[in-house]
Protein backbone atom coordinates (compact mmCIF):
# COMPACT_ATOMS: atom_id res chain seq x y z
CA UNK A 1 0.00 0.00 0.00
CA UNK A 2 1.33 3.40 -0.92
CA UNK A 3 1.62 6.35 1.35
CA UNK A 4 -1.82 7.66 0.30
CA UNK A 5 -3.68 4.33 0.32
CA UNK A 6 -5.05 2.11 -2.43
CA UNK A 7 -7.83 4.43 -3.64
CA UNK A 8 -5.52 7.30 -4.53
CA UNK A 9 -3.12 4.93 -6.28
CA UNK A 10 -5.81 3.80 -8.78
CA UNK A 11 -5.78 5.26 -12.26
CA UNK A 12 -8.47 7.88 -13.05
CA UNK A 13 -11.02 5.58 -14.84
CA UNK A 14 -10.85 3.01 -12.00
CA UNK A 15 -11.08 5.78 -9.41
CA UNK A 16 -14.21 7.23 -11.09
CA UNK A 17 -15.77 3.78 -11.54
CA UNK A 18 -15.30 2.98 -7.86
CA UNK A 19 -16.80 6.33 -6.82
CA UNK A 20 -19.78 5.80 -9.13
CA UNK A 21 -20.40 2.33 -7.69
CA UNK A 22 -20.16 3.65 -4.13
CA UNK A 23 -22.61 6.47 -4.90
CA UNK A 24 -25.08 4.05 -6.49
CA UNK A 25 -24.91 1.56 -3.62
CA UNK A 26 -24.70 4.01 -0.72
CA UNK A 27 -28.46 4.59 -0.39
CA UNK A 28 -29.14 0.82 -0.42
CA UNK A 29 -26.42 0.20 2.15
CA UNK A 30 -27.71 3.03 4.34
CA UNK A 31 -31.28 1.67 4.13
CA UNK A 32 -30.07 -1.84 4.97
CA UNK A 33 -28.16 -0.47 7.97
CA UNK A 34 -31.22 1.55 9.11
CA UNK A 35 -33.42 -1.55 8.85
CA UNK A 36 -30.92 -3.62 10.82
CA UNK A 37 -30.70 -0.93 13.49
CA UNK A 38 -34.50 -0.69 13.72
CA UNK A 39 -34.77 -4.47 14.13
CA UNK A 40 -32.09 -4.38 16.80
CA UNK A 41 -33.92 -1.61 18.65
CA UNK A 42 -37.25 -3.48 18.36
CA UNK A 43 -35.69 -6.61 19.80
CA UNK A 44 -34.13 -4.57 22.58
CA UNK A 45 -37.54 -3.04 23.42
CA UNK A 46 -39.17 -6.49 23.33
CA UNK A 47 -36.52 -7.83 25.66
CA UNK A 48 -36.95 -4.85 27.96
CA UNK A 49 -40.75 -5.31 27.98
CA UNK A 50 -40.37 -9.03 28.65
CA UNK A 51 -37.96 -8.36 31.49
CA UNK A 52 -40.35 -5.78 32.93
CA UNK A 53 -43.25 -8.26 32.78
CA UNK A 54 -41.10 -10.87 34.52
CA UNK A 55 -40.09 -8.42 37.22
CA UNK A 56 -43.67 -7.26 37.62
CA UNK A 57 -44.85 -10.85 38.02
CA UNK A 58 -42.08 -11.51 40.52
CA UNK A 59 -42.81 -8.32 42.45
CA UNK A 60 -46.52 -9.15 42.46
CA UNK A 61 -45.79 -12.63 43.79
CA UNK A 62 -43.58 -11.21 46.54
CA UNK A 63 -46.24 -8.64 47.44
CA UNK A 64 -48.94 -11.32 47.60
CA UNK A 65 -46.69 -13.46 49.82
CA UNK A 66 -46.13 -10.49 52.11
CA UNK A 67 -49.86 -9.83 52.35
CA UNK A 68 -50.56 -13.52 52.96
CA UNK A 69 -48.10 -13.76 55.84
CA UNK A 70 -49.23 -10.39 57.20
CA UNK A 71 -52.82 -11.69 57.33
CA UNK A 72 -51.61 -14.86 59.05
CA UNK A 73 -50.19 -12.71 61.85
CA UNK A 74 -53.72 -11.55 62.66
CA UNK A 75 -55.09 -15.11 62.79
CA UNK A 76 -54.83 -18.10 65.11
CA UNK A 77 -52.07 -19.41 62.84
CA UNK A 78 -49.65 -17.04 64.56
CA UNK A 79 -48.03 -18.47 67.65
CA UNK A 80 -47.35 -15.48 69.89
CA UNK A 81 -46.16 -17.10 73.12
CA UNK A 82 -43.68 -19.81 74.05
CA UNK A 83 -46.54 -21.84 75.53
CA UNK A 84 -48.43 -21.67 72.23
CA UNK A 85 -45.31 -22.77 70.33
CA UNK A 86 -44.81 -25.74 72.67
CA UNK A 87 -48.46 -26.73 72.50
CA UNK A 88 -48.66 -26.53 68.68
CA UNK A 89 -45.37 -28.37 68.10
CA UNK A 90 -46.45 -31.22 70.43
CA UNK A 91 -49.56 -31.68 68.27
CA UNK A 92 -47.43 -32.25 65.17
CA UNK A 93 -45.84 -35.69 64.88
CA UNK A 94 -43.71 -35.32 61.75
CA UNK A 95 -40.38 -33.49 61.93
CA UNK A 96 -40.95 -32.23 58.39
CA UNK A 97 -44.34 -30.75 59.31
CA UNK A 98 -42.82 -29.18 62.44
CA UNK A 99 -40.10 -27.60 60.33
CA UNK A 100 -42.72 -26.26 57.87
CA UNK A 101 -44.79 -24.84 60.73
CA UNK A 102 -41.76 -23.10 62.18
CA UNK A 103 -40.87 -21.75 58.73
CA UNK A 104 -44.34 -20.23 58.51
CA UNK A 105 -43.92 -18.60 61.91
CA UNK A 106 -40.61 -17.06 60.88
CA UNK A 107 -41.99 -15.99 57.48
CA UNK A 108 -44.87 -14.23 59.23
CA UNK A 109 -42.31 -12.03 60.93
CA UNK A 110 -39.73 -11.71 58.15
CA UNK A 111 -42.11 -11.28 55.19
CA UNK A 112 -45.29 -10.16 56.95
CA UNK A 113 -43.65 -7.57 59.16
CA UNK A 114 -40.48 -6.96 57.19
CA UNK A 115 -38.21 -8.03 60.02
CA UNK A 116 -35.22 -8.90 57.87
CA UNK A 117 -33.13 -9.90 60.87
CA UNK A 118 -35.47 -12.89 61.32
CA UNK A 119 -34.29 -14.49 58.07
CA UNK A 120 -33.18 -18.06 58.61
CA UNK A 121 -31.21 -20.45 56.39
CA UNK A 122 -33.15 -23.71 56.26
CA UNK A 123 -30.38 -25.95 54.98
CA UNK A 124 -26.67 -26.07 54.39
CA UNK A 125 -25.28 -28.13 51.55
CA UNK A 126 -28.70 -29.73 51.00
CA UNK A 127 -28.98 -30.90 54.61
CA UNK A 128 -31.57 -29.34 56.95
CA UNK A 129 -29.93 -27.23 59.62
CA UNK A 130 -32.04 -28.70 62.40
CA UNK A 131 -32.91 -32.37 62.30
CA UNK A 132 -35.46 -32.69 65.09
CA UNK A 133 -37.85 -30.12 66.43
CA UNK A 134 -38.43 -30.60 70.13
Amino acid sequence: MGENGHFLNLDLPMNQSLLQTVLELSSKVQQTERNALEKQQERKQEKKASLFKGRLKSATRVYVDKLYYRDMLESDACWKTYAKVDMELKKIKSDTRKREALKDQIKMRSLGLGWNDCHHAWSKGGTPIFYRCY
